[in-house]
């Protein structure tokens, strides 16, 4: 897999890809060419184009400016034609509106709605501002089998946006911060939607982040 090394933290990504969350991997390696994989926060695009290169069908949503421009490139190096790319962000509702940009820079994180709830390790209000299209998931009529959700204290306007497409997929990956206000509720509404842990594990490369996890769901 071919990765941009056009920033410290892309030039970390590709060195060292198969260090930083691990599991997002080994998600991927559960699915097939039958199989539809849907990556929300796709960041650079690492696992999307994980994913594409090995024949999977792949939809991948970046909203901020520097990472959706990566993840282009990223798929332009492995010359893939199987991945499908939004510069777009999911929400509880369809409307324009403004992403806070905690890290500028290709490779970054911390990118949240204004409007949606914080992350409670990022500071909002020094942040740049990016305007963007916020759309709810359902209104995208798409049908993945399979979820990736890394969007940065976003998670919960994300998945009330979605209720009937992730309703209808097998299984989700979702990072969760434990200590912000929608965490519980996202837990409760994922169980309510029949879903059951798998694993959970935390974010530990390129240094331990307390508090934030991945968590790997699976139809019951």
């Amino acid at each position: 897999m071919l990765l941009s090394t056009d920033s410290g933290a892309l030039q970390m990504y590709a060195n060292d890809y198969e260090k930083v969350e691990p599991e997002n991997f080994d998600f991927v390696d559960t699915l097939n060419p039958a199989d539809l994989f849907l990556d929300l926060g796709a960041c650079e695009g690492r696992y999307a184009v994980y994913a594409a290169k090995k024949g999977i069908p792949t939809i991948a949503v970046e909203p901020e400016n520097n990472n959706y421009d990566a993840m282009c490139t990223n798929i332009s190096l492995n010359k893939l034609t199987n991945i499908q790319t939004h510069k777009i962000a999911v929400g509880k509702y369809t409307h324009s509106g403004l992403i806070v940009v905690g890290q500028n820079s290709a490779g970054g994180h911390h990118k949240i709605l204004e409007d949606s709830c914080s992350r409670a390790d990022v500071k909002k209000s020094a942040a740049p501002r990016q305007a963007i299209e916020i759309f709810a998931l359902d209104d995208l009529a798409w049908n993945p089998t399979a979820i990736k959700i890394d969007v940065d204290g976003s998670e919960l306007d994300a998945i009330e946006g979605g209720e009937k497409t992730i309703r209808s997929c097998q299984q989700v990956l979702v990072e969760l911060y434990t200590t912000d206000p929608h965490y519980a509720k996202c837990r409760w509404l994922l169980k309510e939607w029949s879903f059951v842990e798998k694993s959970v594990h935390p974010i530990t490369f390129p240094y331990l982040e307390p508090n934030l996890f991945n968590y790997w769901l699976v139809k019951a």
